[in-house]
């Protein structure tokens, strides 16, 4: 069944249509930090600087706001780009992880050197890479789906921005993963 040009028109017009790809959710969700900085001194301007940061960020992200003619308060986008700030270092917490995953699983022959006698799959080299690998792959997607829902969580805390309604469990989720995800890290980082 063919769609009409105005159809056509309307969904690619709509930033939340349509399905969101692994690809796109990465680079989006790589970008929510820098974009929200910038936002957040945009913010301290204040007017017209704010609401074309705004547009421009949404552009960057390659989510088109809407023609709404809606201008939100300087507050709000201090706001929201400070909480876009937040949801930024969650995204690249997890995309740090992938990384993480891919150089100490995929590569991990390449990586350790050995010996790998106390290594899990050890003591032979093959092993030890074989198990590594088995483990980081679904680790890797794991983080890849989560990466991919903290873009659509900011993506769908942008809509009154543009005039539209966020659902109710959008801003408690934000603040729990944000909150999460820094406990996570202080851990973490207290293993090390």
């Amino acid at each position: 069944m063919r769609m009409s040009a105005s159809t056509d028109a309307t969904t690619a017009a709509t930033p939340t249509a349509g399905p969101w790809p692994i690809r796109r959710s990465l680079r989006y969700a790589a970008l929510i930090a820098p974009t929200s900085i910038v936002g957040v001194f945009a913010s301290l301007l204040g007017g017209d600087a704010a609401i074309r940061w705004h547009r421009r960020g949404r552009a960057i992200l390659g989510r088109a706001p809407s023609d709404s003619g809606h201008r939100p308060g300087r507050l709000r986008l201090m706001c929201h780009a400070l909480l876009g700030v937040l949801l930024g270092l969650v995204a690249w917490l997890f995309l740090g992880l992938i990384g993480l995953m891919v150089a100490r699983g995929a590569l991990y022959g390449f990586i350790d050197q050995g010996p790998y006698d106390g290594s899990w799959g050890g003591p032979s080299r093959g092993g030890a890479w074989l198990v590594h690998f088995a483990i980081s792959l679904p680790v890797a997607a794991l983080g890849l789906v989560v990466t991919a829902g903290v873009a659509r969580l900011h993506d769908l805390l942008t809509r009154p921005l543009d005039g539209r309604r966020r659902p109710r469990w959008v801003l408690p989720v934000a603040f729990g993963a944000s909150a999460g995800a820094a406990l996570f890290f202080v851990a973490w980082l207290q293993q090390l």
